[in-house]
């Protein structure tokens, strides 16, 4: 097979399988990358909560370095055979091939293209291991520990290349109801846990959701229903019910607005409690910010085309850098299938992706650059963006 450097390094890094708390192996990858930097003068961090690994790899010897370039090694179950990177054309196909190891090898292969001059360069690269179940003992908690910048990279949603500007926030809560059981024959015997859940759940989406889902750009907040439990048995009044519900919301201000008025409804509903599981803030990038501005301009360089700003509907770890102030450029290579049986990464989207990260290494993270506070090329530039 033609595979590239960094095609090759991708290769051993998917055969790992990786798959979301299996420690071990994510400890067996982060042993090979090692070895694989071995001789270059770089600084390595291993970082553990809640059982979940994470590596730090810097230039320079600090947790503050001016950039982080963050992926997460984790990644969802697969076929077996979805564990060998094909090469098939233009594209790459495994697991974790797009989501998202596509940028632990590119991170790497730039370290060893670096090579001596390593020290020249100020920035860091954050590997984790638990986004894809929130990503809270990763860059959660490596952020609280102090480890900051000045900007990060997330390359884990987007299009084409293309920044993503905004991601909904998520709230995963469990909705329970109690009732008093009796046969269904006798209903007046009985109170419904089933009844009054379903009333509340109803009420929740007439008031809150339904002329949102009529947006075309859909760009709106969001409710489902995941699961939903009563008893087991037909001929009984349940004494207990219990939904899981998703909620998306554009904004934090959005999700402020919506928890109140659900508190308001639970007052009508004596029975029914809410207990939050998941609550992950929305993200959203300024495309003034001067590092926003300066990977645009690399980008459309680099590609030949527009910049068009990107919303995604998921979330992923850049919220995390936002919550702390820290600017996050999100983005990603063409690709698809993330989680499916069919994942894949556009091979020359991939070295694009390579070409713009080197670029943006040096304009940003070049020691001779950063020591100058408040460089004109970040305060002045301006970009003309579509959408």
């Amino acid at each position: 097979m033609n595979f590239t450097p960094t095609e090759k390094l991708l290769r051993k890094i998917v055969s790992f399988q990786t798959v979301t708390g299996d420690h071990q192996k994510t400890e067996a990858l982060f042993d090979f990358l090692k070895k694989e930097l071995r001789g270059l003068p770089l600084f390595i961090t291993h970082e553990k909560f809640g059982g979940y690994p994470s590596l730090l790899i810097t230039t320079q010897k600090t947790k503050k370095p001016t950039l982080w370039l963050c992926s997460h090694v984790d990644v969802v179950p697969g076929e077996r055979e979805q564990f060998t990177l094909q090469e098939k054309g233009r594209r790459l196909y495994g697991r974790g091939a797009y989501d998202m190891n596509f940028a632990t090898a590119a991170y790497l292969k730039l370290l060893q293209k670096l090579g001596k001059k390593i020290s020249e360069y100020d920035f860091g690269i954050m590997l984790t291991s638990d986004e894809e179940v929130g990503g809270f003992y990763g860059v959660n908690q490596l952020v609280k520990k102090g480890y900051r910048s000045k900007v990060a990279v997330v390359p884990d949603e987007g299009k084409d290349l293309n920044l993503n500007i905004a991601s909904k926030g998520v709230w995963h809560l469990t909705v329970s109801t109690t009732g008093v059981a009796a046969h269904a024959s006798h209903s007046w015997k009985g109170r419904s846990a089933t009844t009054e859940l379903t009333s509340f759940l109803h009420e929740v989406y007439e008031t809150l959701f339904r002329d949102e889902h009529a947006k075309k750009d859909h760009w709106h907040r969001t409710f489902n229903i995941g699961t939903l439990k009563g008893c087991e048995a037909l001929n009984q009044i349940p004494d207990y019910a219990e939904a899981g519900i998703d909620i998306r919301t554009v904004s934090q201000e959005e999700f402020a607005e919506v928890e109140c008025a659900m508190e308001k409804m639970l007052k009508k509903y004596p029975h029914t409690k809410v207990k939050t599981k998941v609550q992950a803030s929305a993200f959203a990038l300024s495309l003034e910010n001067p590092y926003a501005q300066e990977y645009v301009r690399l980008k459309e360089k680099v590609t030949k085309k527009k910049h068009i700003p990107q919303l995604c509907h998921g979330s992923c770890d850049a919220r995390f850098f936002a919550e702390k102030g820290i600017p996050a450029l999100v983005m990603i290579p063409t690709g698809a299938g993330e989680h499916g049986r069919k994942e894949w990464i556009d091979r020359k989207s991939l070295e694009q992706f390579e070409q713009i990260l080197e670029m943006f290494v040096e304009s940003v993270a070049k020691k001779d650059t950063t020591r100058r506070k408040g460089d004109a090329k970040f305060k002045k530039r301006k970009i003309e963006t579509i959408g």
